[in-house]
């Protein structure tokens, strides 16, 4: 099994990538994408425990959806 900070690492990163697609795209249409996107971004940096990451990564990133309707 792999370590659990080698994937809260990895999971990290993939949720900066997802708010940095976020932020990009959330400046050109819609602010609720843009938001979500600064709170992904700097997600990493406040939660460290790998669950709580991946809880609040899931809901920052279907929020915006939820949103928009």
């Amino acid at each position: 099994m792999l370590d659990q900070d080698i994937v809260g690492f990895v999971f990290s990163v993939i949720i900066g990538i997802v708010g940095i697609g976020y932020c990009s795209h959330g400046r050109k249409n819609n602010p609720y994408y843009l938001l979500s996107g600064i709170a992904l971004l700097l997600l990493p940096f406040f939660v460290d425990q790998f669950w709580w990451l991946l809880a609040l990564g899931c809901l920052l990133m279907v929020l915006p959806f939820l949103l928009d309707r």
